[in-house]
C-alpha cells in the first residue's frame, strides 16, 4: 500500500467530439508526436503518421498492441473515431454470434448491448489504460448526435452527446480526463438594403470543457 500527496503528473485521456468536418482529427494531430488509428480515413490530408487499412476490430487491437510493444513510436495515440470503432466491434460480435442484429446477441432482451459495452471496455479501454501507463497520451475523436433528454418534472429538451450506443457512451465519458465538445457559435447580423431587412450569419469554431444542459463536457484539470 502506497500513499501519495499532491498532483500526480501522467499522460492524458482526451475525448474530442463534435459535428463532422469541424476539425477534430486536425486538432488531435497537434498533440505531441501523434500516431493515428485511422478507421475513418480522415487524416489523409494531414502530414501525420498513421495506421492504414483499419477495417476490422482485429486491426484496431493490433494497432494498440504495436504501440504497447514499441512505446517510442509516438507520444500520443489517436483513435479516429470512437463511433466507427464501435461499429467494427459490433460487426465482430455479430460474426462471433452468427446473427445479423445486435438485438439478437445473447438471446435478446438487450443482452447484446451489454456484451458490446463489456467488450468495448475490456478490449479497448483497458488496453488504452496500459498505453497511458507507458506515458503516452490517448486522444479519441468521436462524432456528435442530438438526442432528446427527458428528466422528471421538466420538459424534454435537445442535447448534444457522443454518437455511440446507449451503454458505450457512459463508460467512454467516465474514462476520459477531458471530454471536449466542439461546435460552431453562430452570429446572426441583420442588414438593411433598399429598405428591406435581411439576416447574415457567420460561424466561429468553439470548444467546450464544462458540462451544460445542451451538451456533455468534462474537465478534470
Amino acid at each position: 500500500m502506497q500513499i501519495s500527496k499532491g498532483k500526480k503528473k501522467q499522460a492524458v485521456r482526451v475525448v474530442i467530439y463534435g459535428t463532422e468536418g469541424i476539425g477534430k482529427t486536425t486538432l488531435a494531430s497537434k498533440f505531441p508526436n501523434p500516431i493515428i488509428i485511422d478507421a475513418e480515413e480522415g487524416s489523409y490530408q494531414i502530414d501525420v503518421q498513421r495506421f492504414d487499412g483499419i477495417s476490422t476490430w482485429n486491426d484496431v487491437q493490433e494497432s494498440i498492441n504495436y504501440v504497447l510493444n514499441d512505446p517510442s513510436c509516438c507520444k500520443t495515440l489517436v483513435l479516429d473515431t470512437a463511433d466507427k470503432v464501435e461499429q467494427l466491434l459490433t460487426i465482430q460480435i455479430l460474426h462471433d454470434a452468427g446473427v445479423d442484429s445486435i438485438e439478437k446477441v445473447g438471446g435478446g432482451y438487450g443482452k447484446g448491448y451489454t456484451i458490446l459495452q463489456e467488450r468495448f471496455q475490456k478490449e479497448l479501454l483497458f488496453p488504452l489504460d496500459k498505453v497511458i501507463a507507458k506515458g503516452i497520451n490517448v486522444v479519441i475523436c468521436a462524432h456528435s448526435i442530438v438526442r432528446t433528454i427527458t428528466l422528471p418534472d421538466q420538459d424534454p429538451y435537445d442535447h448534444y452527446e457522443l454518437k455511440c450506443s446507449k451503454k458505450v457512451s457512459p463508460i467512454l465519458k467516465e474514462w476520459a480526463d477531458i471530454l471536449a465538445f466542439c461546435d460552431y457559435k453562430v452570429t446572426v447580423v441583420s442588414e438593411k438594403s433598399g429598405g428591406k431587412g435581411k439576416a447574415k450569419g457567420s460561424g466561429k469554431r468553439m470548444m467546450h470543457f464544462n458540462h451544460q444542459p445542451t451538451y456533455d463536457a468534462k474537465n478534470r484539470y
